[in-house]
């Protein structure tokens, strides 16, 4: 299913530049200040200023602030040679978000599946799961125990505690090793800053309240500082309940009345210690220990009476996960300065225990009215990891600049499961088990080398050259309950990537680059045995597997103005190699076996634009516009539902002069799109959607905020193209509420 140019790419631009234009023409009819003359609100596009603590602290936008995950360098978006995003601290809290990744739906090239607080994840140009790296202050979060389409959830970091999000949009493996071949997602937490003269105590706290789910969240920090040493204390909790989804019609399906969206809930709570110390040669060591706990977090299901007689239940549920991770480390400067100017050097020790149950009901048709087939599988998994990032920097000549190092960890999982299968009114009732792992006991250990060069070859040009070599292997021991004899698969994988930024006067720059990602397949997608995700089939391991690779290609242009700031985007990103779930062809007492194959080839290409304007004022205008086409070149009328084709969205934002109230409209579309053939129950094609959101934020005595939010404005009854398969609507109109205190 390839573009249809003239419907998507041309309708898709006209949009946006109707939008975007009337931020050109406002911001460009509006005088700019001479030096020296105040004006009213703040400035339109502030430069992000550094604090000593290497924080960034000025309000920002996606397309502005400062980035170091694109080439570990700390440099203002606009002059990094990669499509970047950089989500700062008012930005998140104006939003809000009941998950992180819910920030991610106004991002171009962006988007999120899932539903509820604790399983939404993000998608990167139309690659989630294990195609998306999700990283913790540059370490990262992706483990050995996910399939390739369910990646990690942002909740094992605590929201609260995250300062600043970063992400790189496409392969960004050379840095950061297997999985980014989508991109990288790095939540950057706050930590102590060390240093300060004489003694300081600090902290804030915050407490929300949302009605989807009568969801309430607490959260606190403490940090205290006595010459060269700092300790910071940070936690929260959070309780939410299932919410319902509006009655009215979403193409084929209808709710006649609000229905709950089951296991839409969720408890977790979160804790963090930190301490850092700075030393006298300008270096500082750091350690820290969180853990996070969660209770009831669901993929969410609709009764299924909702989509007709002989519905199957399926539901899929975490009844607990707990989640421990120790790092301690060193950053700041080499004390070899012949070998390195600046050295960061991390290890950690994690735990990942997880509990899954699996339910299925499924009704007989043309049997008795109470024959089913009832399934139920729990399983336990125990996950410990271990890794080490070291990483230099040397300055080799005056436009030169050398990163490089080695990274390394190793995923070490064990786990226990156990099935009932229970047969009713196909004569007398049957019910069968199996027990034992179904994944045998299993490391996998992955280390990798990289280097990377950053240079000025000509005036007003800067390139970037990086190489990276990664060794994985991947090996099972004999575990009772798993009939899987021991086998060891090492493979071998050489990556690398050519980013290109040149100016263009003083306002603009003209990205390109070339890139190469991978991702190694996981201990599932080799060795797994059991139901598949949707319970309607069997899952055969397929030991065969090699590493996806892909190669992308892209060009970009940046403008920088006094009160208007854009940016476009076109790539193409082919992977080859791709892991996908496929029928075997072997089909047994109506069951489908299936199996993880590498698919020849996918093709991903699309277009992103966003462009942010002051109006003047105090008001401020924001538009963003991304199209995305999926192909198999293997089979090119296959349909893929991995995200919207399109989407438009704009924000019209008020900021009084004082900058202590802040109104934002916000309104998303999402084009509709082609679904394969009884793959969902809203029909043949999933329909378009608008949504509306409008917040509000107020700021009192310099240390109280208050916020307000109404979400789905509209109480419209839709789902995200990725939830509509199985289907899991998003929720009604809802009121969000939040306060916080700093001191």
């Amino acid at each position: 299913m390839g573009f249809d140019r003239s419907k998507v790419i041309v309708a898709g631009v006209s949009k946006f530049a109707a939008v975007a234009g009337l931020a050109v023409v406002a911001a460009l009819s509006v005088p700019v200040p001479a030096a020296g003359q105040s004006r009213r609100g703040p400035p339109a596009a502030p430069s992000a200023s550094v604090s000593a603590s290497g924080r960034d602290t000025a309000r920002v936008v996606f397309l502005d602030g400062l980035n170091v995950t694109a080439t570990r360098t700390a440099r203002p978006v606009f002059e990094t040679p990669a499509p970047v995003v950089v989500l700062g601290p008012e930005r998140i809290r104006s939003a809000m978000p009941s998950n992180l990744a819910d920030l991610f739906r106004s991002v171009p090239g962006m988007d999120a599946e899932g539903v509820g607080p604790g399983q939404r994840r993000p998608v990167i140009r139309g690659m989630r799961g294990q195609r998306v790296l999700l990283l913790e202050d540059g370490l990262r979060l992706n483990n050995v125990r996910r399939r390739v389409d369910s990646g990690e959830s942002t909740s094992l970091v605590w929201m609260g505690a995250v300062y600043r999000i970063e992400v790189v949009r496409g392969p960004a493996s050379v840095l950061n090793g297997s999985d980014a071949v989508g991109g990288v997602i790095n939540l950057i937490t706050r930590a102590p800053s060390p240093g300060a003269p004489g003694s300081l105590v600090s902290g804030a706290l915050e407490a929300g309240r949302r009605s989807a789910g009568t969801a309430r969240t607490l959260s606190g920090e403490v940090t205290a500082g006595v010459g060269a040493l700092a300790l910071r204390v940070s936690g929260g909790y959070r309780s939410a309940g299932a919410y319902h989804a509006p009655a009215g019609a979403f193409g084929a399906l209808r709710l006649d009345r609000p229905r709950e969206v089951h296991d839409s809930d969720l408890t977790d709570r979160s804790l963090r210690l930190e301490a850092a110390y700075r030393l006298e040669r300008a270096g500082e060591l750091f350690v820290r220990r969180e853990a996070y706990r969660s209770e009831n977090s669901g993929f969410g299901w609709l009764d299924p009476e909702v989509f007709g007689p002989a519905s199957v239940k399926t539901r899929l549920l975490w009844p607990k996960q707990e989640f421990d991770r120790t790092t301690v480390g060193y950053r700041g400067a080499s004390p070899v300065r012949a070998l390195a100017d600046h050295l960061s050097a991390s290890a950690y020790l994690q735990s990942n225990a997880r509990w899954f149950t699996t339910e299925i009901h499924a009704p007989v048709p043309g049997a008795a009215p109470d024959a089913a087939v009832d399934v139920r599988s729990d399983n336990y998994t125990d996950l410990d990891s271990r890794g080490l990032r070291l990483e230099a920097r040397k300055l080799l000549t005056g436009r030169a600049l050398l990163t490089y190092g080695f990274d390394a960890y190793e995923d070490r999982a064990q786990g226990t499961d156990t099935s009932t299968t229970t047969v009713r009114g196909l004569g007398p009732t049957r019910v069968s088990g199996r027990g034992g792992p179904q994944v045998p006991d299993a490391h996998l250990t992955n280390v990798g080398f990289f280097s990377q060069v950053e240079l000025e070859p000509w005036k007003g040009g800067r390139a970037v050259v990086g190489l990276r070599y990664q060794d994985v292997i991947s090996r099972t021991s004999s575990t009772r309950g798993n009939p899987a004899e021991p086998a060891r698969y090492h493979d071998r994988t050489v990556v690398g990537a050519a980013n290109l930024l040149q100016r263009v006067g003083t306002r603009v720059n003209v990205v390109a680059s070339l890139a190469r990602g991978f991702r190694t397949p996981n201990l599932v997608e080799r060795f797994f045995v059991g139901p598949t995700p949707s319970g309607r089939g069997f899952w055969e391991p397929n030991a065969a597997l090699h590493p996806e690779v892909s190669l992308s290609v892209e060009v970009g242009v940046r403008y920088r103005g006094p009160r208007l700031r854009a940016e476009g985007f076109v790539f193409r990103n082919v992977l080859r190699g791709g892991i996908v779930l496929e029928p075997t062809g072997r089909r047994e007492d109506r069951v489908t076996y299936y199996r993880n194959v590498n698919v020849d080839e996918l093709r991903y290409r699309g277009v992103e634009m966003a462009a942010a304007a002051e109006l003047g004022g105090g008001f401020g205008l924001e538009a963003e516009w991304s199209a995305l086409d999926v192909a198999d070149a293997r089979d090119p009328a296959r349909v893929f539902v991995e995200t919207y084709p399109s989407r438009l969205g704009g924000a019209l934002r008020y900021r009084d002069a004082s900058g202590r109230v802040e109104i934002r409209y916000h309104v998303r579309h999402n084009g509709s799109r082609t679904a394969p053939e009884g793959a969902t129950p809203v029909g043949d094609r999933i329909p378009s959607f608008t949504v509306h959101d409008v917040r509000a934020e107020v700021r009192l005595l310099g240390r109280h905020h208050l916020g307000v939010a109404v979400e789905n404005l509209t109480d419209a009854l839709y789902a995200e193209a990725l939830n509509t398969g199985f289907f899991r609507p998003e929720p009604g109109r809802t009121l969000a509420l939040t306060w916080g205190v700093t001191f």
